[in-house]
């Protein structure tokens, strides 16, 4: 897979074979509501090795709104007890990507009540595409990432 250039879901879903341990695709489009900047969102399979659920969000923003787009990504973990999420987002508006790990670690307050730590939406990420630096993102995702 390269990532200096446009996401393609079909390269994407081979690169997973390799990169993600026991990886079992499930296409399937989903629905999640209140979403801020995002338009659709595609579910593309899992880990259950890994305890990892693999999305591909499409959104409409022009640039490249990593916090808009992280919190559109917890909402749709919150759809169900999802806490490990390899998020693809692509922009219906330029060639540009993002690849994020997304985590939610379920935490007791003060209070005795449950809430969540969420990832940094600024970290774990990486910016790809035609526009993209990319030597350290193929360092970890295509050099020592996968078998």
């Amino acid at each position: 897979m390269k990532l200096d250039q446009k996401y393609n879901r079909d390269e994407f879903l081979v690169f997973l074979k390799s990169f993600v341990p026991a990886f079992d695709k499930d296409i399937r489009r989903i629905s999640p509501d209140r979403l801020k900047v995002s338009k659709e969102v595609s579910y593309l399979g899992k880990s259950e090795e890994l305890d990892l659920e693999i999305f591909e969000v499409t959104h409409s923003s022009t640039s490249d709104a990593r916090v808009s787009l992280a919190m559109d990504g917890f909402r749709v973990m919150k759809l169900s007890p999802i806490y490990r999420a390899l998020v693809v987002y692509k922009s219906e508006n330029c060639d540009d990507w993002r690849l994020s790990l997304m985590t939610a670690t379920p935490t007791v307050n003060q209070k005795g009540g449950v809430g969540q730590t969420l990832s940094n939406p600024r970290r774990f990420s990486y910016f790809l595409g035609p526009n993209a630096k990319v030597k350290t993102p193929t360092k970890y995702l295509i050099d020592q990432g996968g078998d």
